[in-house]
């Protein structure tokens, strides 16, 4: 009632900003707002509102907003009209940052498929093919945690901008060289290299922003939908295409991996809502606040997700094995003898377990236990190995492949979800680093094992050890994985 009597006053043309003052320092800023969105539904004399806009510039230390770490906010964000702008910015920030990561994606899954078929058509080894999973992977454990400190000390866009004009500047090099003639191994090391970097920038950036643009009862909805552009993108149509593109040339390949890469730039620029740091610079020392190891402590002293990420370095031990040498199995002379186009489509047959997870993720996480739906990353890690390790024929192999790409989506989904729930968003870059440096730092590590194993022994016995290791890891996580994880959905 005091309320509706203010209100009843304020709407009177004789009210000042005397009256609105009183009121403001009296009842709180929560009130005032309340009485302009009063005003503003019953469509009476804008004076009032003015006379409430003045005092709340009055008012000392000056009122910013209902949510004061927004410090760019309107005072009258709060207002009806206000979240209504506020709704549309986010799902445009949201849009453009799934359209950027899909063109990005694209790109990514053309080039994991392009990069070792342009070295075996320059006559490498199976060893050497390996060597690329390792350049392709190396910078994550050497270069990761200061790629974090970028992310959280400037705009976000900024680094997907620069990330993706990396990548195409070296694809687009490579495309150069090959109307030239054979593309010599170095030269894709470095491409390789270049990628891997470009990546972890896009990368930790793409899951530092998703808190930016997406309140936090949508984030794992977010998430969801952008493990499922990742997945249509990367493995359903990225390696098929690129092999139908290899089919029309090396260069075609490499000039379609530029344009998506300088694309998925020009996306990133549009993200307005990325423009800001976030690290306050008018702060006396903001170098203090941005320490390489505040990640790697923020992981460690959090049980669940220090568990979560020893069990996915583990986990990522097989899968670089496997991918470092899949080829070789699979593409002719070897044991599957399949050729570049069929050997894409095996690949992006992979996609149909992680659309479909990522599609029902939201879903499955509010009805099933969570431990539950981690532990199926663990047994698909073992049926992505086991069936190649037996010389299993390829409808296996397939099915194998697929189940493995359902457990990783709803794999990431929960645990991406679950680490933006739980960190602070300033230290969210250094501590998606500091987690991708340890669960993707064992991809070259892996790698590395393939090749020297593949240079004193053979491909089988690759794929026997990548099994053992895929056995132990899920055995592991029945031991580690005991804390409950619930999620905002």
């Amino acid at each position: 009632m005091y309320l509706r009597r203010q209100g009843e006053h304020l709407a009177h043309p004789d009210a000042d900003e005397q009256i609105a003052l009183t009121i403001i320092t009296g009842t709180g800023l929560e009130v005032a707002l309340d009485l302009f969105e009063f005003n503003r539904r019953a469509e009476v004399a804008e004076l009032p509102n003015e006379c409430l806009r003045r005092a709340l510039r009055a008012v000392d230390p000056p009122v910013t907003s209902r949510t004061p770490d927004r410090s760019d906010a309107d005072p009258f964000r709060a207002s009806t009209a206000g979240r209504s702008v506020d709704k549309v910015v986010e799902r445009t920030g949201f849009r453009l940052l799934w359209s950027s990561t899909a063109a990005s994606n694209l790109a990514d899954g053309m080039a994991l498929v392009v990069l070792p078929l342009l070295a075996l058509d320059g006559g490498t080894d199976a060893a050497g093919v390996a060597v690329i999973t390792v350049a392709l992977t190396l910078a994550w454990p050497v270069v990761g945690l200061h790629a974090g400190w970028l992310v959280d000390r400037l705009p976000k866009r900024v680094v997907l901008v620069t990330g993706n004009l990396a990548r195409g500047a070296a694809f687009g090099g490579l495309g150069l060289w090959a109307t030239l003639g054979t593309v010599p191994l170095w030269a894709i090391l470095l491409a390789a290299a270049i990628y891997g970097l470009g990546e972890i920038l896009v990368d930790t950036a793409l899951n530092a922003s998703v808190p930016a643009v997406v309140e936090p009862a949508r984030r794992t909805a977010a998430n969801s939908a952008i493990e499922a552009a990742i997945t249509v993108t990367n493995e359903l149509v990225g390696r098929p295409l690129a092999g139908i593109l290899i089919g029309l040339g090396f260069t075609v390949a490499l000039g379609a991996l530029f344009a998506l890469y300088a694309g998925a730039a020009l996306l990133a620029v549009a993200i307005v809502a990325l423009s800001r740091r976030t690290v306050d610079e008018s702060a006396p020392d903001p170098a203090a606040k941005l320490r390489l190891r505040d990640g790697l402590v923020t992981l460690w002293r959090h049980p669940v997700l220090r568990s979560l990420t020893v069990l996915t370095s583990l986990t990522n031990l097989a899968w670089a094995m496997f991918y470092a040498l899949f080829v070789v199995y699979a593409v002719r002379p070897g044991p599957l003898g399949l050729d570049p186009t069929t050997y894409g489509l095996v690949l992006s047959l992979a996609a149909l377990g992680g659309i479909g997870s990522s599609l029902l993720a939201p879903m499955l996480i509010r009805r099933v236990p969570t431990r539950l739906l981690l532990f199926t990353d663990m047994a698909g890690t073992v049926m992505l190995v086991l069936p190649v390790a037996l010389g299993a024929p390829l409808w296996v192999v397939v099915a194998g492949i697929i189940l493995a790409s359902s457990g990783s989506t709803l794999w990431r989904v929960i645990v991406s979800s679950y680490r933006q729930q739980e960190i602070e968003e300033h230290l969210l870059g250094r501590a998606y680093a500091a987690y991708r440096v340890i669960g993707v730092g064992s991809l070259p590590i892996g790698a590395g094992i393939a090749a020297v194993m593949a240079a004193i022994a053979d491909v089988t016995t690759v794929f026997w050890v990548a099994t053992i290791i895929a056995a132990a890891t899920a055995m592991l996580f029945l031991v580690l994985a005991r804390r409950p994880i619930r999620l905002e959905t």
